[in-house]
């Protein structure tokens, strides 16, 4: 059931520029993997998700704040257009399946 939407996910502009970033410590490292687990990304693609579709404001104040980040930190989350053409399909779909 979550595999379209990992496939979605990983394809992202921001994913692969996230996955193209080469950490050089050894915490860089261990953040880098987990910023790329499917459990965080999807607990990041949600977040911004419910920002969209609902509109709040202090969600989307965080996230716009997270934009800003330096090296890695800025693919934490995606920017307007790479997600509403690829996580919130991805998602709608997810959750069309779930709660039909």
């Amino acid at each position: 059931m979550f595999d379209a939407y990992f496939h979605k996910v990983r394809q992202s502009k921001t994913v692969k520029a996230l996955e193209a970033y080469k950490p050089d410590t050894v915490e860089e490292i261990q953040n880098h993997r987990y910023l790329l687990s499917d459990k965080e990304l999807f607990a990041r693609s949600y977040a911004q998700w419910v920002g969209v579709k609902t509109g709040e404001k202090r969600i989307n104040q965080v996230i716009a704040l997270q934009k800003e980040g330096d090296g890695m930190w800025a693919y934490i989350q995606w920017d307007e257009k790479d997600f509403a053409d690829n996580i919130v399909p991805a998602l709608d779909e997810l959750f069309s399946k779930i709660y039909p």
